[in-house]
């Protein structure tokens, strides 16, 4: 099953109030307080960010195997999404960091959830850009070019994005429509 995004000339789906003020806040502190943590489970492997990224360990642990994380959002997300398999990261954006024009890999729809930023914090999409909202979640096709501006505020840019695909192609990708997540464990069932 594959999420309707709209035609080729809208690109995008996006859905204000995914979650609640209080919920982005609650995520965006739970990034901030396990950041290290994420960032000691292996290297930066990831060539469109500056050196030593958040978002360079995309590869390193699902967020929603995370207690906090899965509980607010994997049952928005099975509601959204299912059948899908998906995985999670989050993001952080200091002053002067950015995310280069990039696409992403085999997937079925890849998603963007912006907790928090600067005022009037934009994320670009090949067809233009899109101003954040706290607790929006902007849904396109995985092929589409997207990037994010340096941050020239000193305003830490907060995120998360995932990947969801059809059929499980192992990595940290966890089933949707289940309640068997491991939380805790990086990797889900």
């Amino acid at each position: 099953m594959s999420v309707d995004i709209g035609t080729q000339t809208t690109m995008k789906k996006i859905i204000d109030n995914f979650i609640s003020n209080e919920e982005a806040e609650t995520l965006k502190n739970y990034i901030f307080d396990n950041e290290l943590r994420v960032k000691a489970l292996g290297p930066d492997n990831y060539q469109g960010t500056p050196a030593d990224s958040l978002t360079g360990r995309w590869d390193k642990l699902n967020w929603l195997t995370e207690k906090v994380v899965g509980d607010i959002l994997l049952p928005k997300l099975n509601k959204l999404l299912p059948p899908h398999h998906i995985t999670m990261w989050a993001n952080i954006f200091r002053k002067g960091e950015y995310i280069i024009p990039h696409g992403h890999g085999p997937c079925s729809i890849t998603g963007n959830l912006y907790l928090g930023g600067p005022e009037g914090s934009e994320t670009n999409y090949i067809d233009g850009p899109v101003t954040n909202k706290v607790g929006t979640m902007v849904l396109f096709d995985p092929e589409i070019l997207h990037w994010v501006n340096p941050n020239e505020t000193n305003t830490p840019r907060v995120s998360m994005a995932f990947d969801a695909v059809d059929n499980n192609p192992g990595r940290t990708f966890i089933p949707l429509g289940t309640h068997s997540i491991k939380h805790g464990t990086g990797l889900g069932i």
